[in-house]
C-alpha cells in the first residue's frame, strides 16, 4: 500500500474478519487490540474534526432559525401596522361635567307653585365624540366628527340621555377647509373664549341669541392669512321647494340663509367681526341680521374679555347687549373669574322676548390635567319676570374629567 504524505493517517477498512489496522507514513501496520484502536491520538483527530463539523452545521441552523425568527416578526410587525395607522384616524374623546348646586326662583309672584328653592345634580354639556383626519395625498385630507350630548344625570322618563352636538364631515388642504354637516355657525364660534361660564347657567345664550348649532350647513374656512387671519363663510340650507308662498320664499336656493366672520389670533389677542343673515337661530327670517363683535386680551395673569351684539329683523326690532369677562390666574392650579352681561336683544334665541342680565362669580381649580373642580355663584333675572323667565340665584359646586 502506498504510503500517504507525511503526518497524515488514514483509516482503511479490510475483508471480512479482518482486524483493522493503522498504517503509518513510515508503512507500519499497527493492529487494535481487540477491535479497539489501538493510535488514541489519530481517534481524538477525528472526534475533534467530527465536533468541529457539527459545530458548523449547529451556528448553521441556528443563523437560519434567527433569520426565520426575524422574517416572522418583520411580517408580524408589517401585519399590526395596517390596524395602527387606521387607529390613528380615529379618535375617541369626551367630557363629563357634572354639578350639585341649590337654584332659588323668583317668578315675580306670577307663579307661587314655581317659586323656591331647589337641589339637583346637574350635566352640564357632557359630551362624547369620535374624530379623525385621513390623509390623502401631500397637504390634502379628509376629516370627520361625530359628537353627542350625554346627559350623565338624567336617563329615564321624558329625557333622553343622548342629544346631537357637532356632526360633519370635510376636506382640508392648503386652501383651507369645507365642511357639510350639522355644527356650530361662524357667529357662534366667534365668541371665542370671553364667555367664563359657557356650558353653565351663566353661558351667555340666556340672555343674547345667536348661540346657534345649525342643521344642514355648508361651511368654509380659509387658511390663516398673515400669520393670524381667518375668514368663515357658512350657509345654512332650509331646503324648501320655492311654492309662491310666504312661508317658501326665498328657502329654495344655496345662500337664502347666511353667517360669516372674520377672526385674528395673535399671541395675547383675539379678535372676531360676525353677523348672520336672514335667518334667527337657523331658521329662515327675512331681513333678521345679527352682528356680534368679540375681543379677549392675555395681560399677564389676567384674561380680560368683551363682547357687543346688536339684532334687527329690518322692521321694528332693533336691540342691543353687551358682556363683560375676566379671568384671574391665581397660579397654574387655580382660576378666579368674573362674568356680567346685559341685553335687550332677549332670551333664549326668541326675537322680541324681554331682555336680562347676569353676573357670576367662579373659581376653578385644577386637580390634574383633565381634571377639574369648580365652584360658582351667580344671580340671573329677566325685564319681565314669569315662570319661563325667573329671576335665578344660583350656588353650585361641581367635577369636570375630560378624556
Amino acid at each position: 500500500m502506498q504510503s500517504q504524505p507525511a503526518g497524515d493517517e488514514v483509516f482503511r477498512s479490510t475483508p471480512l474478519l479482518a482486524e483493522p489496522c493503522w498504517q503509518g507514513s513510515d508503512g507500519n501496520k499497527t493492529v487494535a487490540n481487540n477491535g479497539r484502536f489501538s493510535n488514541r491520538t489519530t481517534a481524538r483527530s477525528n472526534s475533534q474534526a467530527v465536533d468541529k463539523q457539527q459545530n458548523t452545521l449547529t451556528q448553521e441552523n441556528e443563523e437560519f432559525v434567527m433569520k426565520m425568527r426575524l422574517t416572522l416578526l418583520a411580517a408580524a410587525m408589517a401585519t399590526l401596522s395596517a390596524p395602527t395607522f387606521a387607529a390613528s384616524a380615529l379618535e375617541l374623546y369626551g367630557k363629563l361635567n357634572v354639578t350639585v348646586q341649590n337654584t332659588d326662583l323668583d317668578t315675580g309672584d306670577t307663579d307661587a307653585n314655581a317659586d323656591g328653592d331647589v337641589w339637583e345634580a346637574k350635566s352640564n354639556a357632557s359630551r362624547l365624540g369620535v374624530k379623525g383626519e385621513l390623509g390623502i395625498d401631500d397637504g390634502f385630507s379628509a376629516f370627520y366628527q361625530a359628537e353627542w350630548e350625554v346627559d350623565s344625570t338624567e336617563t329615564g322618563g321624558a329625557s333622553t340621555p343622548f342629544k346631537s352636538r357637532n356632526i360633519g364631515v370635510g376636506l382640508r388642504g392648503r386652501a383651507g377647509q369645507i365642511l357639510v354637516g350639522r355644527w356650530d355657525t361662524p357667529l357662534k364660534l366667534a365668541q371665542g373664549k370671553v364667555d367664563l361660564f359657557n356650558d353653565l347657567d351663566g353661558d351667555i345664550k340666556a340672555i343674547f341669541t345667536g348661540e346657534t348649532r345649525a342643521s344642514n350647513i355648508v361651511s368654509y374656512s380659509s387658511p390663516k392669512i398673515a400669520g393670524g387671519l381667518v375668514f368663515n363663510v357658512s350657509s345654512i340650507l332650509q331646503e324648501k321647494v320655492d311654492a309662491g308662498t310666504p312661508s317658501t320664499e326665498n328657502q329654495d336656493g344655496p345662500l337664502d340663509a347666511t353667517s360669516i366672520s372674520v377672526e385674528w389670533q395673535g399671541s395675547n389677542l383675539f379678535l372676531a367681526l360676525a353677523m348672520d343673515q336672514d335667518h334667527n337661530t337657523g331658521t329662515y327670517a327675512e331681513d333678521s341680521k345679527t352682528t356680534r363683535l368679540v375681543a379677549t386680551y392675555k395681560l399677564g395673569d389676567f384674561q380680560l374679555g368683551g363682547l357687543y351684539q346688536k339684532q334687527e329683523d329690518g322692521a321694528d326690532f332693533d336691540e342691543d347687549g353687551m358682556l363683560l369677562s375676566v379671568a384671574y390666574n391665581v397660579n397654574e392650579d387655580n382660576t378666579i373669574k368674573l362674568q356680567h352681561g346685559e341685553s335687550d336683544i332677549g332670551s333664549k334665541g326668541q326675537i322680541g322676548a324681554e331682555g336680562g342680565e347676569q353676573t357670576f362669580l367662579g373659581w376653578d381649580h385644577k386637580l390634574a390635567k383633565n381634571i377639574m373642580v369648580f365652584a360658582f355663584y351667580g344671580e340671573q333675572t329677566f325685564d319681565v319676570l314669569s315662570a319661563t323667565y325667573p329671576e335665578k340665584t344660583f350656588l353650585a359646586g361641581g367635577l369636570e374629567v375630560k378624556f
